[in-house]
């Protein structure tokens, strides 16, 4: 576990010539060994983890098409409401 304690989203960079759906697929297959289809984007935000440390976050709301989440780098994984999570439960960005 990086941050053991703290919610952690799939996550990856945008790779070049890749629109962000396309990254979404490809990094939720690569880390939770799942498909995905109805893509609908609804919000995009900054967030600072730390000074010198901010990202740009995409959130899409999708449906499970194939597999089981499994996280593939030994965390657990559980589905939460946005609002049990918060951002003070996240961990940081490395």
């Amino acid at each position: 576990m990086i941050h053991p304690g703290k919610w952690e989203f799939p996550r990856g960079k945008i790779e070049d010539q890749e629109i962000p759906k396309e990254a979404l697929h490809r990094e939720l297959q690569e880390e939770l060994g799942v498909e995905v289809c109805n893509l609908q984007f609804f919000e995009a935000s900054l967030y600072q983890f730390e000074p010198g440390s901010t990202i740009f976050l995409f959130a899409y709301s999708c449906e499970l098409t194939m597999g089981t989440p499994i996280a593939k780098e030994t965390q657990r994984t559980a589905m939460a409401a946005t609002r049990r999570v918060g951002y003070a439960g996240l961990g940081s960005s490395s």
